[in-house]
């Protein structure tokens, strides 16, 4: 069983650093208390409206820290294919030097042809052929073949390439709204959002529409806030947090994986 290498150990604590980062600023925003609602029964309690009384804009710095976890989750995995090639070369007797590193990267794609072409541009030179056949095997053609755009680590490429590229990698704040002790019937209502949302103090957040008049006080609604992963026109459902802890789970399974079947005990050291 091999050591996960050094780079990559340190890649992952400084992602780990920034999801830590992240979800005590997100923690420390929430504690000003900048969101707050009010209600409002219409149509003789068929439809119950909920309006701000209080927004802020989500600081920008939760999706520069976002994107700084992604970035150091997406290296680790060329550090690992690094790691991968210098054993490979040293167990054929070779060296390798800058112009084959910098060739190095663990592949990301979509599509069978396009990880064909990228072991010909020498992506994987050097790496056992078994590990070139799990890295392909965690390809998000293969692991989800149905859906490869959206498969983790298509996003995490694509995020971290935008990022650094063009695009950055913001947040914005979703209501999510909890019920508690609702009658039967007034359970099957969910929040319908406004066609063109105004985030501000005054703008309606949503209502729920009811087939029969429904009391404020049958219908107990308290909101939680939770701040999806925008890249673009492109935004998550699910928590910015939520989100990078996956991704996070996936590259170390992936790196855990590559590291205990193909790295030797004390790691790889580079031959330059």
């Amino acid at each position: 069983m091999g050591d996960i290498p050094r780079s990559v150990e340190l890649k992952f604590a400084r992602a780990g650093e920034h999801i830590t980062a992240l979800d005590k600023a997100i923690k420390t925003f929430l504690g000003t208390k900048p969101y707050g609602t009010r209600r409002e029964v219409e149509r003789d309690g068929h439809e119950h409206v909920f309006y701000w009384t209080s927004y802020e804009d989500c600081p920008d710095s939760f999706g520069l820290i976002a994107g700084d976890a992604i970035h150091n989750l997406r290296s680790s995995l060329d550090h690992m294919v690094v790691a991968l090639a210098i054993e490979g070369a040293k167990s054929s007797g070779k060296r390798l030097n800058w112009d084959d590193l910098k060739k190095l990267q663990f592949p990301v794609v979509t599509k069978k042809p396009d990880f064909d072409e990228q072991v010909r541009r020498d992506r994987l030179r050097d790496v056992a052929p078994s590990a070139v056949a799990f890295i392909e095997s965690v390809q998000p053609f293969i692991k989800d073949p149905k859906a490869p755009d959206r498969s983790p680590l298509a996003m995490l490429s694509f995020l971290d390439n935008s990022d650094k590229h063009s695009v950055l990698t913001t947040s914005s704040m979703g209501p999510v709204a909890e019920k508690i002790l609702w009658d039967p019937d007034a359970s099957k209502a969910r929040l319908e959002h406004p066609e063109h949302p105004r985030t501000e103090v005054g703008g309606e957040i949503g209502r729920f529409v009811f087939s029969s008049p429904q009391r404020e006080e049958d219908v107990k609604v308290e909101f939680d806030w939770h701040f999806v992963l925008m890249q673009g026109p492109m935004w998550s459902l699910i928590d910015i947090r939520e989100i990078i802890r996956s991704y996070d789970r996936e590259v170390r399974g992936i790196a855990w994986k590559l590291s205990r079947e193909f790295m030797p005990p004390f790691g790889a050291m580079p031959m330059l």
